[in-house]
This record gives C-alpha cells, structure tokens and sequence, in this order.
C-alpha cells in the first residue's frame, strides 16, 4: 500500500532500518524590506544603547 507521500510523487531512501523521505527545500524568496524596515531595527538599537548608558551614569552619581 502506498503512502499519499509516494502518491503525489516523493519517494524515500533507507538509511539503515528507517525510510526517509526525500525532501526538497523550495528556494527562499527575495523580500525587499525598504528604508524603514532597514532603518527601524537600527534606532531601536541605538534607543538601547542609550538608555543603558544613561542608567549607568545614574548609578554612578548616585
């Protein structure tokens, strides 16, 4: 009896006492992000960075 696997056309390899199907990764697509989503994470990091510098000097004043 078949698998729908086998059905639709895939097939397997043994490997030792298991089948395994032969799985195909299909190409990544390109996504085009822009300026903001180029941008964003950038001032996130620099936000952070910030407020990390400035809670240091204020327990160093303190």
């Amino acid at each position: 009896m078949k698998s729908i696997y086998e059905k639709a056309g895939g097939t397997y390899t043994r490997q030792g006492d298991y089948e395994l199907p032969n799985l195909k990764i299909p190409p990544e697509k390109e996504i085009e992000i822009g300026i903001w989503g180029a941008t964003i994470p950038a001032v996130f990091e620099a936000v952070s960075q910030n407020l990390v510098l400035q809670s240091a000097d204020r327990r160093n004043t303190e």
